[in-house]
């Protein structure tokens, strides 16, 4: 075989396994499931990891809370006072309302005679 044959098809030899590696290339990075998808996946894997350890935090206060309502009668009270504003037989509820500083002007405050 002639030189400038082999030569002729060492290039296309060489040009098929160029073609070959380039579309194997673009395969393993572009295809379904390939590199691209696989990072995609990994960042949404992470969020949704980071949004379950959140969840389980606040799981954890909820049952926290739960377990003081049924066992703690002094917490019980302490929450009807503050967040129902529930007073006991015989108590009075006063609620003080703070004025602006800046919205009290000398039409707002009563007359002096």
């Amino acid at each position: 075989m002639p030189l400038a044959e082999r030569k002729k098809r060492r290039w296309w030899g060489l040009l098929i396994l160029l073609a070959m590696i380039i579309g194997w290339a673009y395969i393993f990075f572009t295809g379904q499931g390939g590199w691209f998808e696989l990072q995609a996946e990994r960042e949404t894997l992470a969020e949704l990891e980071s949004e379950v350890t959140a969840l389980e935090t606040t799981n954890d206060s909820l049952r926290e809370v739960l377990w003081r309502m049924e066992n703690d009668p002094a917490f019980v009270e302490r929450m009807a006072r503050e967040e129902y504003g529930l007073v006991l037989p015989g108590e009075h509820l006063y609620r003080l309302i703070k004025r602006d500083s800046a919205a009290v002007t000398a039409d707002s405050l009563p007359a002096s005679d």
